[in-house]
């Protein structure tokens, strides 16, 4: 568990203590003339104990199953959701699928790269939380070469992210990221593009929607006669499933 989600559950807990501790005192104050005054004090302690647990375990459900709660409750670094991503390398450009999960725990990452065919080229999991680091967010990632060398190696990749209000759904964030290890050991691959798809509630329908509107091959084609690959935003193509 990340610092940022520690914080917020303390914050959770101290809140439905509060209120607990105040529902005491008012069960503790009241008047009931026929029962013993240790009985009294027996019934609010195990009542303050019994609450405290039920209350926190249904408000940890709640946070984990409701999406808007979840917006609230990680502000402008809710990034939960089946995300695709672009980035300009070795003259090519190169796409992936990324799943971001989040809870009350924290948020993980598990992600495949794609090569030219929408066979899976390189496959990654987080495998810290979510750090933040001078406004930026940053993830340690176990990543697999599978077309290069099949050795798991390290990465970190560093997020971006505009300070929405929670109201405001974030679409797009950019990127970058560092590999340590393997083939690709000390590249950069920077400015990468991170567009979000709530249509698609897994990454293997979201690579079966990129496949069908041909997204790689309409990339390079555009990154041959610019300088600056235009996403599927720019270009203005459907994120919606193709029937």
């Amino acid at each position: 568990m990340d610092d940022r989600s520690y914080g917020k559950r303390q914050t959770v807990s101290k809140i439905v203590l509060i209120c607990v501790i105040a529902w005491s005192i008012f069960l503790q104050k009241l008047d009931i003339g026929s029962i013993n005054f240790y009985l009294h004090q027996a019934i609010v302690i195990i009542f303050a104990g019994v609450s405290y647990g039920v209350s926190i375990n249904v408000i940890y459900l709640f946070i984990n199953k409701c999406k808007f709660v979840q917006k609230i409750y990680w502000g402008h670094t809710y990034i939960d959701g089946v995300w695709h991503y672009e980035y300009f390398n070795n003259n090519k450009i190169n796409v992936g699928v990324w799943e971001f999960t989040q809870s009350i725990d924290g948020t993980s990452i598990v992600g495949t790269g794609l090569d030219d065919t929408y066979k899976v080229r390189t496959v990654v999991r987080s495998v810290s939380p979510m750090i933040e680091e001078n406004g930026a967010y940053y993830f340690i990632l176990r990543r697999n070469e599978i077309q290069k060398c099949n050795i798991q190696i390290y990465s970190r990749t560093t997020l971006l992210l505009d300070r929405n209000p929670f109201y405001k759904q974030m679409m797009t964030m950019r990127a970058f990221t560092d590999v340590f290890g393997g083939p690709s050991d000390k590249e950069l691959h920077q400015d990468a593009k991170f567009i979000k798809h709530p249509e698609c509630e897994s990454s293997s329908e979201l690579v079966k929607i990129l496949k069908e509107q041909n997204i790689i091959e309409q990339l390079n084609a555009t990154s041959s006669t610019s300088s600056s690959p235009l996403s599927v935003s720019d270009r203005g193509l459907s994120k919606e499933p193709v029937a």
